[in-house]
Parts: structure tokens; C-alpha cells; sequence
């Protein structure tokens, strides 16, 4: 009887929406680029060199690069955050872990940009480093979190 009890209770708390967790679902964001810009003195020496040379050919370990996730995410309605992750490896983050809030701008060296339904988040400058790995999951303001979009710069 007093397993019946506690059963007809939890359906009545089910019910009533009493449990604290709703239902949501979130977007998942599209199109994701992992973007690898030179500085401009590494631009510079390209032009110099030769005007058809792509300045990515050039980059060694000692030249500095500015990383951004770039994104599109039509519907953002409930999104609270953006966790991103950058890293040399498959799955790692040995270069950025950070969750963006949304909309807002981020402390340090980080930045936040959105145009549109386009969002740009900055990493900041890193030594130039090939690959790279990114992911972005989108998180609502009730803890749902979108699939994991991922990309690299091979």
C-alpha cells in the first residue's frame, strides 16, 4: 500500500508540473568555421614575397594567429550560453575552453559578435598551430544543451 502511495504521488507531482524540469528543446547552430587569420605582419611579408602566395603557406609555429568559431543559429530563442572548445587534438581544448554567455561581451581577450543569426566568438591571438578542432554546443537558461557541432582547419 505504501509503494502505491508514493507512486500516485510522483504521478501527481508529474502531472501537475510540480517536478521542476520542463520539457525543452534547443537549436542546433549550423554551419560552424573555424577561422585562422595571420597577423598583419605575416600578411605583410606575403605581399612582399610574391602576390600570389597565400599567407597560410608562410605561418610557422613562432608567428601569431587570430582563431574565431564562426556560426549560424537561426532560432535562439531560451539560449543562455554558448560552450566552445578549441583545440590541436580531436576533442581537445588545450586552446580555448570557455562558455560564451550569450550576448554578452566576455572578459580578457575573448569576444563575442553576432550579426544577424551569424555569431563569431573570438578566441584571441594563439601561436599558429595546424590543426585545429572546435566545437560549439548552444545551452538553455533551464540546462538543455544542443548536439555537439564540430569542425577543423584540414
Amino acid at each position: 500500500m505504501q509503494k502505491l502511495t508514493y507512486l500516485l504521488l510522483a504521478f501527481a507531482i508529474v502531472a501537475l508540473g510540480l517536478s521542476g524540469v520542463e520539457a525543452q528543446t534547443i537549436t542546433i547552430p549550423a554551419n560552424l568555421s573555424l577561422i585562422v587569420q595571420p597577423d598583419a605582419q605575416v600578411l605583410m611579408t606575403a605581399i612582399q614575397a610574391d602576390t600570389a602566395t597565400n599567407p597560410m603557406s608562410i605561418l610557422t609555429s613562432a608567428d601569431t594567429v587570430e582563431i574565431s568559431l564562426i556560426f549560424l543559429s537561426p532560432d535562439t530563442t531560451g539560449v543562455d550560453s554558448v560552450i566552445a572548445t578549441i583545440g590541436t587534438t580531436l576533442g581537445g581544448s588545450d586552446v580555448l575552453q570557455h562558455t560564451f554567455v550569450f550576448d554578452q561581451t566576455p572578459a580578457g581577450n575573448l569576444s563575442w559578435l553576432r550579426t544577424g543569426t551569424s555569431i563569431k566568438l573570438g578566441a584571441g591571438h594563439h601561436a599558429y598551430s595546424t590543426p585545429l578542432f572546435g566545437t560549439i554546443q548552444l545551452k538553455s537558461s533551464l540546462g538543455a544543451i544542443s548536439t555537439i557541432l564540430q569542425c577543423d582547419t584540414q
